[in-house]
């Protein structure tokens, strides 16, 4: 009666150890998305926005285009939109909001500071989920005539490996099939 229960016990602890191995984010391939970018107040002024397609910045990059000898002061209605469409593997699109803070400088001696701040760090479209790699402030450069902001981050998946899933079904098939043994053995 005593083994039963400890086999029983052990049956248990390995399927509750399966169970959490099996959701575990996993990537399981590529998901196929596009970038474009939208700027509100006088930020278009300032800022290029360029996609940059398996260049290794996932979200792209920020251009900033000192205007010679200007200084402006961003305020609230200076905004970033980035827009990321995606057609596999969950057809989709999410937005990242962003704004811009700070003063441009006024050349090479006034550096400014601008930064610009997303209101979040990271979103979903279906089972994949964007995030930025940094904290959603990205500090720009404001030093020079022309300065890139690359706006890095990952995309991931929370779909669960096919392989692991089958192997907790496998396993669940089997933990029932000893426990089931265990009780005809028990009735006898």
């Amino acid at each position: 009666m005593q083994t039963r229960n400890f086999t029983a016990s052990r049956v248990a602890l390995l399927m509750v150890l399966l169970l959490g191995i099996s959701t575990t984010p996993a990537w399981c391939g590529t998901a196929d998305y596009s970038l474009s970018a939208t700027f509100g107040g006088n930020a278009a002024t300032y800022f290029g926005y360029y996609s940059t397609p398996g260049a290794g910045y996932a979200f792209g990059q920020l251009e900033y285009e000192q205007l010679a000898g200007t200084v402006y002061t961003f305020t609230s209605s200076d905004t970033f939109n980035l827009l990321i469409t995606e057609t596999s593997p969950s057809a989709g699109s999410n937005t990242f909001y962003g704004t811009f803070s700070g003063t441009t400088s006024s050349g090479n001696t006034d550096p400014g500071t601008v930064e610009l701040s997303f209101t979040y760090q990271s979103l979903k479209i279906g089972t994949e989920t964007y995030k930025f790699d940094m904290n959603p402030v990205f500090p720009i450069d404001t030093s020079a005539l022309f300065k890139l902001t690359f706006l890095d981050g990952t995309v991931t998946s929370t779909v669960p490996e096919p392989s692991s899933a089958g192997l907790l079904a496998v396993i669940l098939l089997g933990c029932y099939c000893v426990l089931r043994r265990g009780k005809a053995l028990g009735s006898r």
